[in-house]
């Protein structure tokens, strides 16, 4: 006759997780940025992050779509930058006297999914005030879709960034959007806008939470044949919102065997 050890039962016992001010099912997450983004996704294939356009050639610009919505003078083209190594640029002139911007730009097609948190971020000059905009969108071509990502107005040239979340898996478009009036002076300089250095990069994973504490093991209760683990799960997540606090335990049970 033999004694073996013999795994009896392994039970594990995992609390309901809550990230933001509302309890989600796993599989089911959605962050308060998240639903302030409630669109549909489109299926069609894209680019995974990170992407990023630098615009020295003309031909990178042409990957980007262009919506033109008053059919004026004003597009978008490729220009050499202030740096001298290419970036998108949009122009008035006095060719077309009072015409105001109403110009889109967008990105080539990206793969963003569901709980995890993108920067998307510029360089950006211009002369006169601009009113830029930075949209999400779910179409190269209708626009409806759009949600801010950020607003760029006045005439400070600088690297500007915004984190956002997507609300569901699949593929979504960064889109620009400039509405400025039109401006000139006496010299006859009017209204531009450059952009370079465009990026999208993804920057955590916001669901997942910061790493257990207080790691324990529990012996079996008056000699039994058993063991247990204990911790203290975290509650924040990687994101730094707040998580239910739960303690978790794994109960081990061992029994001799006879033969």
């Amino acid at each position: 006759m033999k004694n073996w050890l013999k795994l009896l039962s392994f039970a594990i016992t995992l609390s309901s997780t809550v990230i933001g001010t509302g309890p989600v099912q796993a599989g089911t997450y959605q962050s308060a940025a998240a639903k302030s983004l409630q669109m549909a996704a489109p299926t069609q294939e894209g680019t995974d992050p990170p992407f990023y356009e630098s615009f020295d050639e003309e031909s990178y610009l042409k990957s980007w779509t262009q919506i033109n919505n008053n059919s004026n003078y004003w597009t978008w083209s490729r220009t050499s930058g202030v740096d001298d190594t290419g970036a998108a640029a949009l122009r008035q002139s006095n060719g077309t006297q009072g015409d105001a911007c109403d110009n889109w730009l967008i990105s080539p097609a990206l793969n963003l999914k569901k709980g995890i948190t993108y920067r998307t971020s510029f360089y950006v000059t211009n002369w006169f005030d601009a009113s830029l905009h930075v949209y999400l969108l779910t179409s190269p071509s209708d626009t409806s879709s759009k949600t801010k990502i950020l607003d760029y107005t006045g005439d400070e040239w600088d690297t500007y960034s915004k984190e956002f979340e997507v609300p569901a898996d699949g593929v979504y478009y960064i889109g620009f959007y400039d509405d400025t009036p039109f401006q000139t002076n006496s010299t006859g300089l009017s209204y531009e806008v450059n952009i370079d250095d465009f990026h999208v990069d993804q920057v955590s994973n916001n669901a997942a939470p910061e790493t257990v504490a207080n790691l324990k093991s529990l012996p079996g209760a008056d000699g039994d044949i058993s063991m247990g683990l204990s911790w203290t799960c975290p509650t924040l997540s990687k994101e730094g919102k707040t998580q239910v606090q739960h303690r978790t335990a794994i109960l081990l049970e061992l029994m001799p065997l006879s033969y």
